[in-house]
């Protein structure tokens, strides 16, 4: 015989499940908006060099140069950050339904299973957890890329100097 429960009893614990992903979902989306504005200052930022049009190697670290520019303009992401940001928004809709179905049944004072309570709440934390889970990923892969991307403009930079740098001495 399953233990019974009421909605009072439930509702503290499903209002901390909403409060907590309501805070995840805003700091995943402030955290990928804060990237792509990032990204979009960081190519604004970038100095044109003034590549030897004469100079073979020099030829190539333009071209690599552009390449660098359209890669980092280019997200190539496992999950699109927008549909992940979607997806919370879809988490959270769908607990506040959750949340708002136990209360119509406190108002009308229904006993609910136990273990129905129990098994709702778990199966909502672990999607919860698994879409943490994929974002944190995602955002690993974002800030590893970012560091990638800024490593390669800087090689470029200083191939670039090292090339002016040997035909300003031969001239």
């Amino acid at each position: 015989m399953s233990q019974v429960v009421t909605a009072q009893q439930i509702l503290p614990q499903l209002s901390v499940l909403v409060v907590l992903t309501g805070v995840s979902v805003a700091v995943i989306q402030y955290l990928f908006t804060n990237h792509q504005a990032h990204l979009k200052g960081f190519i604004a930022s970038l100095k044109n060099l003034d590549f030897d049009k004469g100079n073979e190697y020099d030829l190539q670290l333009e071209e690599q140069w552009e390449s660098a520019v359209s890669n980092c303009k280019r997200h190539v992401y496992f999950i699109n950050p927008n549909k992940s940001i979607l997806i919370g928004f879809d988490i959270i809709i769908f607990l506040v339904l959750v949340y708002f179905s136990i209360s119509l049944s406190a108002v009308f004072d229904l006993k609910i299973s136990s273990i129905l309570v129990n098994n709702t709440l778990f199966g909502i934390s672990g999607i919860l957890l698994v879409w943490l889970t994929i974002n944190m990923l995602l955002l690993n892969q974002i800030f590893k890329k970012e560091s990638n991307i800024k490593f390669e403009f800087d090689e470029i930079e200083k191939q670039h100097q090292l090339v002016d740098k040997v035909l300003n001495k031969n001239t």
